[in-house]
């Protein structure tokens, strides 16, 4: 889903080329596109599908990341839109374990830490917006403990930082 106040981003408004706008609306709505907003696809094949010429798109790209819309790994040819989850955050325990098997496929240190932060934010304020009676509330909460281990590995931490998830949402802080 695109919003029309993308119109208004700071970030997309820094854009000069009209090649990299086209390619931000075509990552969005690429077939090989998932609920992570992250997907094999490099600027070769996006050029390829577009109809337009491989550098355009290879400068399209570098723009794109260049203002933080886009982040590409160009050895496993990932690309990810960032803030994808942010925008679009899973509504259910179904939801979320699509997003948990499409994580589990991003060969991308880089790109998997992006994605388990941004997952971890977006489950915390979704969690935060339900009763304590709603189900999928305590399963939100204990993928964010989960995902918040995942991010300490992939940086290397030995142990994980105390970061409280809601306040009163467990008995006993987390650490």
């Amino acid at each position: 889903m695109i919003s029309s106040s993308l119109w208004r981003s700071k970030k997309f408004r820094r854009l000069n080329s009209d090649a990299a706008r086209l390619l931000y609306f075509f990552l969005h709505t690429h077939e090989g596109g998932n609920s992570l907003g992250a997907f094999h696809l490099s600027p070769e094949q996006a050029a390829l599908a577009m109809r337009r010429p491989a550098d355009e798109m290879t400068r399209a790209y570098s723009e794109l990341q260049s203002v933080g819309l886009i982040q590409y790994d160009a050895e496993d040819e990932l690309v990810r839109i960032v803030d994808f989850i942010t925008h679009s955050p899973p509504s259910s325990y179904k939801h979320l374990a699509g997003l948990d098997r499409a994580l589990g496929m991003i060969s991308s240190s880089a790109i998997r830490l992006s994605l388990s932060v941004e997952l971890s934010g977006a489950l915390e304020k979704k969690a935060g917006t339900w009763s304590d009676d709603v189900s999928s509330k305590a399963v939100f909460l204990s993928r964010v403990v989960s995902l918040r281990l995942d991010i300490a590995a992939i940086q290397g931490a030995d142990t994980p930082i105390h970061t409280p998830i809601i306040e009163g949402a467990v008995d006993t802080p987390i650490d």
